[in-house]
């Protein structure tokens, strides 16, 4: 991985949504997902990729919570403090989300597409209007 695939060249006022998982099938499925709703979708595939990331161009964030050896929690506390809607979409059990994430919506992989537009369409209002 390493790069920052913006799989759109659209330059629009349309929401950004990240998509964090370090499996580039499922990142791609949902990005093309995010996509075909009307919004942009920034993929990153490991906490490395998130550091070249300007928080204030994204508007919501899908997180894979297990990226390698490592988990996105103080990455979401991160998005969290700047105002970024997070929702996990993991593998893992909802019971290892730390207490200070606990109010941060859980999606069990395998998780449908609807239930993850459905989270950004709560999160970015705007997105539900297209």
């Amino acid at each position: 991985s390493g790069q920052l695939v913006n799989i759109s060249n659209r330059v629009s006022a349309m929401p950004t949504v990240l998509i964090l998982d370090d499996d580039p099938l499922i990142a791609l499925d949902l990005a093309m997902t995010v996509e075909d709703d009307g919004a942009d979708a920034v993929v990153a595939g490991s906490l490395v990729d998130t550091r070249k990331l300007d928080l204030n161009n994204l508007d919501v964030a899908i997180l894979d919570v297990n990226i390698g050896p490592f988990t996105s929690y103080a990455f979401a506390r991160l998005l969290l403090n700047a105002g970024v809607p997070v929702a996990f979409v993991s593998g893992s059990q909802r019971s290892d989300i730390p207490a200070d994430l606990s109010h941060v919506l859980f999606l069990a992989k395998p998780c449908s597409h609807s239930k993850v537009l459905e989270f950004i369409h709560y999160a970015v209002p705007s997105v539900a209007q297209h």
